[in-house]
C-alpha cells in the first residue's frame, strides 16, 4: 500500500507525460491521447477492418484509416442519479431480507421517485437540438435504445424464469395449505380483465399516435392508466384479504415465492402507471420534440404489452394448475 502511494505521488510530481502509446497497444483504444478528451475521441471514425487495427497500421507502416461517412456518437450525459438509484435498491433489498416491511416500501417508493425523476430530466433533449442532428442520426441513436431496452426485457424475463421456478419448487405437498385453500378465483377474474383490457386500451393510443390523433391517443392512454390503477388496487385487496386469513408471506416458502413473484409482477405495473403520468406531463411541460416522444411512448408499449404477456403466464403457471387440482380433489 505504501509503495502505491508513494507511486502516485511520484507520477503526480514528475514532468514526463505520458504519450498515446506506451506500451505498443494493438487496439484502437491506445490511440487516445492521455489524459483522454471528454467527448469526440474518434472524430473522424476509423475504419475498423481487423481485430487489431492500430498493430495492423503500424506493421505495415500506414496510418489509421479514417471516414466522414460514420454513425452518430452515443449521447452521453452526467448524473450521480444512477449512484443515488444503486444505494436506495441495496436499501431495498436489505430491508427485505430483515422483514422490515415499512422500510422496504419506503425506499422501493424512493427508487420510483428517483427512477421518474432521472428520466424526466432527460438532458437528451438539449444535447440532440445542440448538436442539430440529421433525422437518420436520430434513427440511428434511437434503435440504439431500443436495443438496449431490449436488453433490459431479456434480463427481467430471466428474473422472472427463476421466480416461476422457485414458485414451482416450494408449491406445497399434502401436509402444507393447498393453493386452491388460499387463491380465490374472483380476485382473479377480476385483476386479469382489467389488466389484459389495458393492452387494448393501449393499443387505441398507438393508433391515435400513428395517425396523429390526439384526442384518441390521450384516451387511450387515460384509460390505460385507470385500468393499471384498478389492477393494483385489486391486487392489494388480494394481498391484504390472504393477509387477514392468516397467510403471510412467512407462514411458509410457498407463500414467500407467491408474494415475491406475483408482488414482482405488480411493482411492473406500478412503475408502469408512473412512467405513463412521466412521458405524459413531460410531454405537456418540457415540450419534447415529437420523434423523441414518440420513441419514449414506443418503448412504453412494449414495456406495457410485456408485463401484460407475464400476468398471462402467472394465470397459466400459477393460479390454473390450483384451480384445476383443488377441482380434482374435491
Amino acid at each position: 500500500m505504501l509503495f502505491f502511494a508513494w507511486n502516485i505521488y511520484r507520477t503526480h510530481r514528475s514532468e514526463q507525460h505520458v504519450t498515446a502509446d506506451p506500451w505498443d497497444g494493438r487496439t484502437l483504444e491506445w490511440t487516445v491521447p492521455s489524459p483522454p478528451p471528454p467527448e469526440d475521441i474518434f472524430t473522424p471514425a476509423p475504419v475498423v477492418e481487423s481485430l487489431d487495427p492500430l498493430w495492423n497500421a503500424k506493421e505495415n507502416k500506414q496510418s489509421i484509416t479514417t471516414t466522414s461517412n460514420s454513425r452518430p456518437d452515443p449521447v452521453s450525459t452526467t448524473s450521480f442519479l444512477p449512484v443515488i438509484l444503486a444505494v436506495i435498491l441495496f436499501l431495498f433489498c436489505f430491508t427485505m431480507i430483515y422483514k422490515w416491511f415499512i422500510a422496504s416500501i419506503f425506499f422501493g417508493l424512493a427508487a420510483l421517485v428517483t427512477l421518474i425523476f432521472f428520466s424526466w430530466q432527460d438532458k437528451r433533449i438539449e444535447i440532440y437540438q445542440k448538436k442539430n442532428l440529421k433525422k437518420e442520426d436520430l434513427r440511428t441513436l434511437l434503435k440504439d435504445k431500443r436495443l438496449g431496452f431490449f436488453w433490459y426485457l431479456v434480463i427481467d424475463a430471466t428474473m422472472f424464469i427463476i421466480l416461476f421456478a422457485t414458485y414451482f419448487l416450494f408449491t406445497p405437498g399434502g401436509n402444507d395449505p393447498h393453493p386452491s385453500e388460499v387463491f380465490e378465483a374472483r380476485s382473479l377474474i377480476i385483476a386479469s380483465i382489467f389488466l389484459l383490457t389495458s393492452s387494448l386500451t393501449l393499443y387505441i393510443s398507438e393508433k391515435g399516435m400513428a395517425t396523429n390523433n390526439y384526442k384518441k391517443f390521450n384516451i387511450g392512454i387515460l384509460l390505460t392508466f385507470i385500468l393499471g390503477l384498478l389492477f393494483i388496487g385489486s391486487s392489494v385487496h388480494e394481498f391484504y384479504k390472504y393477509w387477514q386469513e392468516g397467510y403471510t408471506i412467512s407462514t411458509n416458502v410457498f407463500l414467500s415465492s407467491f408474494y415475491v413473484l406475483v408482488g414482482y409482477h405488480a411493482a411492473h405495473v406500478l412503475f408502469g402507471l408512473g412512467w405513463i403520468c412521466q412521458v405524459y406531463f413531460q410531454r405537456k411541460v418540457k415540450k419534447i420534440p415529437d420523434f423523441l416522444y414518440y420513441e419514449k411512448h414506443t418503448i412504453f408499449q412494449y414495456y406495457w404489452h410485456f408485463v401484460d404477456v407475464i400476468w398471462i403466464l402467472i394465470i397459466v403457471i400459477v393460479y390454473l394448475p390450483t384451480y384445476y387440482n383443488g377441482g380434482e380433489e374435491s
